[in-house]
């Protein structure tokens, strides 16, 4: 087999583009630093859009040209050796990139909105701290975008080459996989081959894993159960704790933000994870809602940083914006249905709209409804028991309004044991409005209902 370019070489390449990528937007926060954070900001955004773009199509032309130079050195049979070139996967999500910079830089926007004195002598040591917060965190972001490009473009192009078996994960800095989080260890493990169309390539932010394509007729074990559902998008609490007591047993005890990596757009669909932090106060908790101009503020804040995009007209209140905050943390698309021109959502004692519980769900896509189909959202409330009975009666709530598909969210408080099994009778109950779909989220956890279907008469 001819020499090809080993992956630690390539790594180094691919780093050198998420250097490059670094530094430019250190220059771009530096250039207004002296003006304002609104400028810093705004720079920020501006620079985002050109960095990314610009980067991941250097990052995937980077992943082609590998990809056709290891498929140039494999011994491939007559009838797969035919003409076949890699395509740069390089599309940025620019809705998503524009919430990973609303989030990055939340310190600043924190800034924006304090009411302080902007002449005071520790006014500008807090620009130059929210800056540099905010810059650290936008380039932690750019990377992962960045790096997606290649992955993405390895293992895409496998799906597409019929010569290729499917992709295999290289950690840094060498296939001893000695200094990689242990994570991305057990991910790249004996050389895993991962070969189904679903398997996705889980990343962390300022990982440089790198993935390569594997053909037809080279050896290396397939991924086992166990890796593939390490890179699954999303995980189950029993699953999550398994693969925790087997990193434990086999690696060793958890190291400093080594956990499990969501997965970041590699191949087949998946998509990559935007990692919010806490919101604007979230961890101190609100203020008393007996002071009500600081009641409000705080929620603003809070809201102000959403990635589910919304009407800034309609009312979004804390349940929704808590709820919308346990969304994005699963890597799940919504946006908030705007009823600002709908006079019925008025209160009529205030005048101001009503609380908004309507949602589309993006996971729930279809040709006929892109932005995703119509969902109701349900919190209960603190002081509301969670059982099966109180929480089918959310869903009554909504069911009544000719809303079929419901999400009611607990909170942070467990669901009991038998709870979802129980809902699965709800349409069993001639006298409830049947749903069509139902979820329960608990925790930051979303749960299925798989409700049961009474038998048709004779």
């Amino acid at each position: 087999m001819a020499t090809t370019t080993p992956p630690e070489a390539v790594r180094s390449e691919l780093q050198g583009l998420t250097g490059e990528a670094a530094a430019l937007v250190a220059a771009a926060a530096a250039e207004q630093a002296a003006a304002s954070p609104e400028a810093v900001r705004g720079a920020l955004f501006e620079a985002a859009d050109v960095i990314a773009e610009t980067y991941r199509q250097a990052a995937a032309e980077l992943a082609a040209a590998w990809y056709d130079e290891l498929r140039d050195a494999a011994d491939l049979t007559a009838d797969l050796a035919g003409a076949f070139i890699a395509e740069p996967v390089a599309v940025v999500d620019l809705d998503k990139l524009h919430t990973s910079v609303a989030v990055a830089t939340t310190s600043l926007y924190e800034l924006i909105q304090a009411d302080i004195d902007r002449k005071a002598a520790e006014y500008e040591q807090q620009i130059a701290d929210s800056i540099a917060v905010s810059v650290s965190k936008l380039q932690a972001e750019l990377q992962k975008e960045i790096a997606g490009g290649f992955r993405d473009t390895i293992t895409e192009n496998t799906v597409r080459d019929d010569a290729a078996v499917g992709w295999r994960r290289h950690t840094r800095p060498s296939d001893s996989y000695a200094d990689g989080c242990r994570w991305c260890r057990l991910l790249a493990d004996k050389g895993a081959i991962y070969s189904k169309v679903t398997a996705r390539f889980a990343a962390h932010k300022e990982c440089h894993c790198l993935a390569s394509p594997v053909f037809d007729g080279d050896d290396g074990p397939m991924a086992s159960v166990m890796q593939y559902v390490a890179s699954k998008r999303k995980r189950t609490k029993d699953e999550n704790k398994t693969l925790r007591d087997y990193l434990d047993k086999k690696y060793g005890p958890e190291e400093r933000d080594d956990r499990p990596a969501a997965t970041e757009g590699g191949g087949r669909g998946g998509q990559p994870p935007v990692n919010q932090p806490a919101s604007p106060g979230a961890a101190d908790g609100p203020p008393d809602r007996s002071d009500q101009q600081a009641w409000d503020a705080y929620w603003e804040r809070r809201k102000a940083v959403l990635p589910a995009s919304y009407n800034a007209a309609d009312m979004l209140p804390p349940l929704e914006v808590e709820f919308a905050e346990r969304m994005h943390r699963l890597d799940e698309q919504i946006e908030w249905i705007s009823q600002a021109n709908s006079n019925d959502r008025l209160d009529p004692a205030t005048g101001k709209l009503l609380p908004v519980h309507d949602f589309r769900w993006q996971r729930f896509a279809t040709d006929d409804e892109p932005a995703g189909t119509e969902w109701e959202h349900k919190g209960l409330e603190p002081s509301t028991p969670v059982d099966p009975v109180h929480i089918a009666r959310q869903i009554t709530k909504a069911t009544r309004k000719g809303k079929t598909r419901v999400v009611v969210d607990v909170g942070d408080r467990t669901l009991p044991d038998g709870t979802v099994e129980e809902l699965r009778s709800y349409n069993l109950r001639p006298e409830r409005p049947s749903a069509t779909a139902v979820w329960v989220m608990s925790q930051g956890e979303l749960h299925e209902v798989e409700l049961l279907t009474a038998p048709a008469e004779m």
